[in-house]
């Protein structure tokens, strides 16, 4: 078949192709798309009147909650009064609110008043017996269990379909108890219905369930548990309804509300489809006339022109060239491109050179670097791979070329290799993922990095990025922990203060302080301070929830951020607290733990972020002022028996100095000083606690080092002293009780009469005691050489007087 006639067969199937398709969108999508716009106006429509008829039951409900939450009414249910009656429920009160009646029952289901009234008619009818015969004790329209409980809906009579509402009788102020129930009716009759049409501008018609002009499968809208409860029916070809089913109080289906609207758009879209496939008939006729002349005819001739210098092989020969339009541009081009053809010849020698000369070097490049290289088809199969360090591939490259990321990796990692392929493909430009993938030496981290190719290809260089991701992670931690005890630091926890300042309510503070941590960082340094704050941490982190904020604010504060919250939990949550301090306690840890506890409660946002944590500040330092000497105290008691399990000091010793100086404090007139001479006796040496047992307990001569860090033990002791309570009135004996009389002791250098009395009798019996004692360095003295040593030392280290007085009371001891 010649060229011609395949364009005008082409040309001609296209076109019926193209009215076929016209003809199936406009018949079965365009027409098929209109109908269900129609129905959906009609549902919409439906939909109007079903919220008119809400509003009619919603204005009753209104009618019957104002009559049902007044005084009087309450008073009438409870002692009906023919007053009320004359004055209210006159027959205006029916006509002017549309009202068909009004019951009025007392919670034992006793009518106490009722009165129906025809609207049409103007004038007072009885009661419908079929409405009075529901109303039984324990009937829908009777329970109101709450103050706030409302029936209403429809209940369908023999004298016709009636909009019901029952309300509870109540106060004017709407408190109960209920006295008994009011309840409200309007016939939806055919007046009723007319006005709603006349209000929505719509054909309305109210039916029965059951009659005839009714759609059948109407009834299965009741069953149905979601979607569309309206049912759409086109009743001729001019015209359309809606139907939606009204159920009564009790569910069950009673009226079938009927919307009849008339199908313009159906009419209007099919008259217009059969002239457009008319119209589109003359214009493919035309066409295909205009195509013939214009251009398939010097397509051939250009063709066979094209023909012709291929068969010969003639580059100098050219094409007839004729007209200015696209076929014309078309023949110039080819003649220009026959005469590049052997410029491109030898162009494209030389390119091949230099592709082998590139590809040699990306080699080395790729064998140099420890990443990988991956080149992707489109589609995602591997074309290559050159792996600078092999232990980062999944599988040996062998067993990666010529198949697809996403059969061979983790489903998700090969749903991001795709991904990525096709979003380079469509930008043409850089796109960087990051993933994760289990090697034999633990789970490594990978950024990948794509580029376009020629050819439709993609290039991914894919680099181990595990120990930066690890130290980003480590950054990230730090930033926002504590990295003493794990807990959250200062700076998560400011931000989760003022991100809770601007959330929900009640938020809840609790801020914690460890008791004598500056006692112990000072005399068991500050790796033991540390041990306390991290049993401090773990205490509290055990004391709360999961997802409760506990924050280590720095030094020795902690807080605790709690939502949802009241006093009560509050009080509960500190007491968990301090149960769990005891319970650790109880465990006879080498350092007690003590934590003063102070919480605030933020219930409204009068109070801001700052003002609760001021508040909980407050009130922990309350308690930290009632807590603080005890816990003193205790840490005191701690740092002696550390000293008597290291062997500094025994209680047989500490027993021997105390009754040999409170010997000597008498016979030197220092009775009333008793009680200062027993606690220094006790507490002298308690500075040694910071001093290191290599020194404490050395052999033989202190090095002047050691001789430097052992005289610390006096302040040490001093500060000690002054921050308990019951030490403080021998801080300053504790200090001075190493001055010599000559001057030459420590710390101060102070001498005679200015070193306090009972620190120069403390001198005296301890350098007794020590000389007469034995030791690591050498072995204990007799009564007669340890006095001779006192005699020598009188006057330098010791006050004459004293050590005379002391010889002469104890000649033998």
């Amino acid at each position: 078949m010649k060229l011609r006639n395949r364009i005008l067969f082409i040309v001609a199937l296209t076109l019926a192709c193209v009215i076929a398709v016209l003809y199936f969108f406009a018949k079965i999508i365009l027409l098929g798309n209109l109908v269900k716009l129609e129905e959906d106006y009609t549902r919409r429509d439906v939909q109007r009147a079903l919220s008119a008829l809400n509003d009619d039951l919603s204005d009753l409900s209104r009618f019957a909650w104002d009559w049902a939450a007044w005084d009087d009414t309450y008073s009438f249910i409870e002692a009906p009064d023919d007053d009320y009656i004359r004055t209210n429920l006159v027959d205006s009160t029916f006509t002017g609110n549309h009202i068909s009646l009004m019951l009025f029952l007392n919670n034992s289901g006793r009518l106490v008043y009722g009165k129906c009234y025809d609207l049409n008619g103007n004038r007072e009818v009885p009661i419908p017996q079929g409405l009075l015969k529901q109303l039984v004790p324990g009937n829908l329209l009777l329970r109101h269990p709450t103050t706030s409980s409302i029936v209403k809906g429809i209940l369908v009579l023999p004298q016709g379909p009636l909009l019901v509402v029952s309300h509870p009788v109540l106060t004017s102020s709407s408190q109960g108890p209920v006295r008994g129930s009011l309840i409200v009716g309007r016939f939806l009759d055919s007046h009723v219905i007319d006005q709603l049409a006349v209000t929505t501008r719509l054909s309305l018609a109210l039916k029965r369930i059951g009659d005839s002009s009714i759609p059948s499968d109407l009834q299965s809208l009741s069953d149905s548990t979601g979607g569309s409860r309206i049912l759409v029916r086109p009743l001729d070809a001019g015209t359309i309804a809606g139907y939606a089913l009204l159920k009564d109080i009790y569910g069950k289906p009673a009226l079938a509300l009927q919307v009849s609207i008339p199908r313009v758009i159906y009419r209007e879209a099919r008259a217009g489809f059969f002239y457009l496939i008319a119209a589109f008939l003359l214009f493919s006729l035309v066409l295909l006339l205009y195509l013939e002349k214009a251009v398939i005819s010097r397509i051939t001739a250009l063709s066979a022109g094209v023909s012709r210098i291929g068969t010969a092989g003639d580059l100098y020969e050219r094409v007839t060239v004729s007209g200015n339009d696209e076929l014309g541009s078309l023949a110039r081009e080819i003649n220009r491109m026959l005469e590049r053809l052997d410029q491109y010849h030898r162009k494209l020698l030389e390119s091949e050179e230099q592709y082998r000369q590139t590809a040699t070097e990306l080699q080395a490049i790729f064998q140099a670097l420890p990443d990988l290289y991956f080149r992707f088809a489109s589609d995602g199969t591997i074309l290559d791979v050159k792996a600078g360090r092999v232990a980062d591939l999944y599988l040996p490259p062998e067993r990666l070329i010529g198949r697809k990321m996403q059969d061979i990796s983790l489903p998700s990692i090969g749903k991001q290799f795709l991904q990525a392929i096709e979003m380079v493909q469509e930008t043409r430009s850089l796109v960087v993922i990051e993933y994760s993938i289990p090697l034999k030496r633990g789970e490594q981290f990978f950024e990948a990095r794509f580029l376009p190719l020629p050819e439709n290809q993609i290039i991914a260089v894919v680099r181990n990025i595990t120990e930066r991701k690890l130290a980003d992670e480590q950054l990230r931690y730090l930033s926002l922990h504590d990295p003493l005890t794990g807990l959250y630091n200062r700076t998560f926890f400011d931000e989760e203060l003022r991100r809770l300042e601007e959330g929900r309510l009640p938020v809840g503070l609790i801020l914690c302080d460890v008791d004598g941590l500056k006692l112990v960082n000072d005399t068991l340094g500050h790796k033991a301070g540390d041990v306390l704050l991290v049993a401090a941490a773990r205490v509290l982190k055990e004391s709360f929830r999961q997802g409760d904020i506990v924050a280590k604010l720095g030094g020795d504060e902690f807080a605790v951020l709690l939502t949802d919250v009241s006093e009560n939990s509050m009080d509960n949550a500190c007491n968990r607290i301090r149960k769990a301090v005891a319970r650790y306690n109880a465990g006879a840890p080498r350092i007690p733990l003590s934590i003063s506890v102070g919480w605030a409660l933020r219930t409204d946002k009068s109070k801001t972020g700052v003002e609760l944590f001021k508040e909980a500040d407050t009130n922990m330092y309350r308690e930290k002022l009632q807590n603080s000497d005890n816990a003193r105290s205790l840490i005191v008691q701690t740092l002696i028996k550390i000293l008597e399990e290291r062997g500094i000091i025994s209680p047989d010793q500490t027993e021997r100095l105390l009754q040999l100086l409170a010997d000597f404090a008498s016979a030197a007139g220092l009775s009333e000083r008793r009680m200062e001479l027993c606690l220094l006796a006790q507490f002298h040496d308690i500075g040694n606690i910071a001093v290191p047992e290599r020194i404490l307990l050395k052999r033989g001569r202190l090095t002047p080092e050691e001789q430097a860090e052992m005289r610390l033990h006096c302040e040490m002791g001093y500060r000690i002293a002054q921050s308990v309570p019951v030490l403080f009135p021998i801080a300053d004996l504790i200090l001075k009780h190493h001055e010599w009389w000559n001057g030459q002791g420590y710390p101060l250098g102070i001498a005679g009469e200015e070193i306090p009395l009972e620190c120069r009798l403390l001198a005296i019996a301890e350098a007794y005691l020590a000389m007469t004692g034995d030791r690591p360095y050498r072995k204990r003295m007799t009564h007669e050489e340890a006095v001779a040593e006192l005699k020598r030392c009188a006057g330098t280290q010791f006050d004459p007087v004293l050590v005379e007085r002391f010889i002469s009371l104890f000649p033998t001891l």
